[in-house]
């Protein structure tokens, strides 16, 4: 489902997030990927409210979990965000239509990058933030801390699948081809290399996940589900591949996109598994992901690691298995 950035009545708030990116990151922001900011400000302005009444004697059930996961005190992360279409819908933006030609995962992952690249709270340990990026390979951030007397490192690695905002020009477009390849690559590396995926974009109706623009039907342009999506699953077939022919399976993978638990549930297992229940709007998928990561940094366990996620997006559900 498209996104649809609404009047809330705080725009004073939202034109202070616009001139602190503005400022910090010393480059003209658009206004979508501010309006996605100042979405997963909100998120971790309420995790952090949320941690700070959460009961820690909850987070000890997985502890050998996580102490496998950080063996050599490093952990790999994989954020995928799919080609995001509008889907055959209109989508808008503050009540201005962008159109069904318009495609937004480049504004997510802008936002994202801002999010993950801001300075930490003082106070509270939240842990989604102080990244710093890779100066050669720009889609890789790192960030160190120390634990337990021990310095960590998160390599995090983030790319959108779009070459373009217009999904017309995309389809016929070799960069796009391009893009594409690279996007698909990154999420396989990361389904057999990364200790944790977090994939943000469309199912497909069982699909996806999908990193190209979308297969119409020619009498309305909207997206072939029946005769496409449905009978072919090439996202499903690509993720099942990469699992299966990889020497271990991710600690975590994270689905956010739509109905995720009806498409993919019974076709995915491993140690966590996090889907969705319902259509979800694009800015919510981003919070879902966002969430999920600093619940894994913070090393949450079952209950409370869905806890976390549900402050952002409450349509969530999560599949856990011990080792």
């Amino acid at each position: 489902m498209v996104t649809k950035i609404k009047k809330t009545g705080c725009f004073f708030f939202f034109f202070l997030i616009l001139l602190e990116a503005s400022a910090v990151f010393n480059a003209e922001v658009h206004p979508l990927t501010a309006a996605y900011d100042w979405k997963l400000w909100q998120v971790r302005q309420k995790l952090i409210a949320h941690e700070a009444g959460e009961d820690s004697s909850n987070h000890l059930s997985c502890h050998s979990e996580y102490k496998r996961l950080w063996r050599d005190q490093k952990l790999k992360v994989t954020m995928a965000l799919g080609y995001f279409d509008a889907a055959g819908d209109e989508a808008q933006f503050d009540d201005h239509p962008l159109g069904r030609d318009y495609v937004l995962d480049i504004h997510g992952r802008e936002a994202m990058e801002r999010m993950l690249r801001r300075i930490c709270p003082h106070s509270g340990g939240f842990k989604a933030c102080g990244f710093v990026r890779d100066s050669k390979q720009r889609h890789i951030f790192r960030k160190r801390f120390r634990h337990r007397g021990r310095i960590r490192e998160v390599e995090l690695s983030l790319r959108s699948a779009s070459a373009g905002t217009s999904n017309q020009e995309n389809s016929n477009a070799e960069a796009q081809a391009q893009a594409t390849e690279l996007a698909e690559e990154h999420f396989i590396s990361g389904l057999q290399n990364a200790e944790a995926v977090i994939y943000i974009g469309h199912a497909r109706n069982g699909g996806g996940p999908d990193f190209s623009p979308p297969v119409l039907r020619s009498a309305d342009q909207k997206p072939d589900y029946k005769n496409w999506y449905e009978v072919k699953k090439p996202g499903l077939k690509l993720m099942s591949k990469a699992l299966a022919e990889g020497e271990r399976t991710p600690a975590l993978l994270v689905l956010s996109a739509c109905a995720t638990e009806k498409h993919f549930g019974e076709a995915l297992s491993g140690p966590a598994v996090i889907t969705t229940t319902d259509l979800i709007e694009y800015d919510q998928l981003l919070a879902i992901g966002f969430a999920s990561l600093e619940m894994l940094l913070k090393e949450r366990c079952e209950e409370a690691f869905l806890s976390g996620v549900r402050v952002a997006e409450e349509r969530v559900l999560g599949q856990f298995e011990h080792h």
